[in-house]
């Protein structure tokens, strides 16, 4: 070997040339293939791992890759080894385990159980103790056999020791901001829960307390709620609804300003009901008059005069029953067990003639119920839809499927009818409208019934057949008091 410098042989091993003092460079050694076998296994691991760190055995790929890199460099300060390989896998690795932990160390440190038990414990802290059962149970539902849970038991049983004491502090709390409701709920739930606890024996006073302010609570709401319905009443003239709150509003305060309004209002009321009943006495109307008297009898029990007119109109309505009972032609149903009343100005046949009226069955058992018949019969058909009753100009509205629809025909004559149950049975809301119809019919200057379809049929109801429905409405009173 020749110094670089001056050309001197040196000697083997020399550092330094003795001819010109020149550093003598040393020729590097054999690389380490341990080394160099390791860069290359810490980088493909490095890869495998950033390839599969979202299944998180790629965090422990990049470890390895990091401990192999680790000894490459540790090799490469003894010997002449190339670290390349190694410092690639170290980026590699180091960038993926930085992905993983952003992706996963959120979940690897989150502790549900824990949290929920933080929770429970928080509304322990608060003193809301039915809370802190309910979300402590939550963790045993949940995790159960965690640390957590076993928490939650130890302060569950705290909570049930303290609750009787909170729940009567609570009340005590309630009755003081008077909030009845509340305080007679929280009286409710110790009774029930904790009836063993030294606290319910505590609770007796305040539960009537509680119960006392309640009930003057409600007392008070309906009493304002009467009021204002009882100005309502007046204004739209509804005397019924008047009578009923003037009456709650009196009976509630009757010292009070609201009652001294009331009273005018109560007595204008029973002027109107009066005034009704005169009139209905002077037009025969004896069911009007009964039910205005029973009114009156009602809300004014002291006056003797009501319940006079009442028993002048009942017993008026029992002798015309009576009379009209006497009067009607009967058929027996043998197979159904009914027996049919009909009023003797009704036609015999469904083709004599068009017809409104009303009948009656009876059944072998007793059993009562009434029935409205509005018939068409003539050389045509009309296939009607509707009936439209018009009482004095009055419009009344019947679809073809308010009752029975039935349809004939015979001799040249065809027949349809629309049958429909008012008394008795099974009614809707047609037959209720049709059974407060009967008796205006019956009082009407002048009722139409038109048969309204392909064609239309109008019939004026006759005064035979107004007669008629009030001695069906008469006999049925009758037959229905003394069966």
């Amino acid at each position: 070997m020749f110094c670089p410098k001056c050309g001197e042989k040196l000697k083997d091993g020399m550092v330094v040339c003795e001819k010109c003092g020149s550093i003598v460079p040393q020729p590097a050694g054999p690389e380490s293939k341990a080394g160099s076998g390791l860069g290359v296994a810490a980088l493909v691991l490095s890869i495998l791992g950033f390839l599969t760190g979202f299944l998180l055995i790629g965090m422990v790929l990049d470890v390895v890759a990091i401990v192999l890199a680790v000894l490459v460099f540790r090799k490469a300060k003894k010997t002449s080894t190339k670290t390349g390989m190694a410092l690639a896998g170290t980026i590699v690795a180091g960038v993926s385990l930085v992905l993983c932990l952003i992706l996963f160390l959120p979940g690897l440190l989150d502790d549900p159980a824990g949290d929920l038990y933080k929770e429970a414990k928080g509304y322990y802290n608060d003193g809301s103790y039915t809370l802190a059962i309910t979300t402590a149970n939550e963790v045993l539902d949940e995790y159960p056999g965690t640390r957590a849970a076993d928490k939650a038991e130890d302060l569950i049983e705290k909570c049930e020791a303290a609750l009787p004491a909170a729940l009567r502090s609570d009340m005590e709390t309630a009755l003081e901001a008077e909030d009845w409701d509340q305080a007679v709920s929280l009286g409710q739930e110790l009774l029930e829960k904790y009836p063993d606890s030294p606290e319910v024996g505590q609770i007796d006073g305040l539960m009537e307390q509680a119960q006392a302010g309640q009930t003057a609570a409600e007392e008070e709401e309906r009493f304002q709620e009467s009021n204002e319905a009882l100005q309502e009443a007046y204004e739209d003239e509804d005397w019924e609804a008047v009578l009923e709150n003037a009456r709650t509003v009196i009976n509630f305060k009757p010292d009070s300003p609201e009652a001294a309004a009331a009273e005018p209002m109560r007595q204008e009321a029973k002027k109107y009901f009066e005034g009704v009943m005169v009139a209905s006495y002077a037009y025969e109307d004896w069911f009007r008059m009964r039910d205005n008297a029973a009114i009156l009898k009602r809300y004014f029990p002291e006056d003797e005069s009501a319940a006079e007119m009442y028993d002048t109109a009942d017993d008026k309505i029992m002798e015309l029953g009576a009379q009209a009972v006497s009067t009607f032609r009967t058929k027996y149903d043998q197979v159904q067990g009914i027996t049919w009343y009909y009023p003797s100005s009704a036609p015999e046949y469904v083709n004599t003639r068009s017809a409104v009226y009303p009948y009656i069955g009876k059944y072998d058992s007793g059993k009562l119920y009434m029935r409205m018949k509005f018939s068409y019969t003539g050389d045509r058909w009309v296939f009607f839809d509707n009936v439209i009753v018009s009482i004095d100009g009055s419009n009344h509205t019947l679809p073809k499927d308010a009752g029975d629809y039935r349809s004939d025909n015979g001799g040249g004559d065809v027949y349809e009818a629309l049958d429909i149950s008012v008394e008795g049975g099974n009614i809707d809301n047609y037959g209720e409208a049709v059974r407060l119809m009967m008796p205006l019919i019956a009082f009407s200057d002048q009722t139409i019934v038109r048969f309204q379809g392909d064609r239309q049929y109008d019939l004026t109801v006759s005064q035979a057949d107004k007669d008629g429905i009030m001695d069906i409405l008469y006999g049925y009173e009758y037959m229905d008091r003394n069966r």
